[in-house]
């Protein structure tokens, strides 16, 4: 999976080569093991967090649980 919001798209943003932007539904899927209960690492207001593995590399994925209480600006914030 290339191109946009693929594995390559992902690797670009760990490199710090481009900022972060949104990424396919089916990469997440594939690198949380379709957001598996084994790869739950926690949970806060916003939704779950799963741990991903890219390559050698692990990421955290936040899945959203509530779009009611969304707030985007809030959620979008990178550290």
């Amino acid at each position: 999976m290339e191109g946009c919001g693929g594995r390559e798209v992902l690797e670009q943003i760990l490199d710090r080569r481009i900022e972060p932007t949104d990424l396919r539904l089916a990469l997440l899927e594939d690198i949380t093991e379709k957001f598996s209960e084994n790869r739950k690492i926690g949970q806060g207001g916003f939704g779950i967090v799963y741990q991903g593995i890219l390559g050698t590399r692990k990421v955290a994925v936040k899945r959203i649980i509530n779009s009611h209480a969304f707030d985007e600006k809030l959620f979008r914030r990178w550290c």
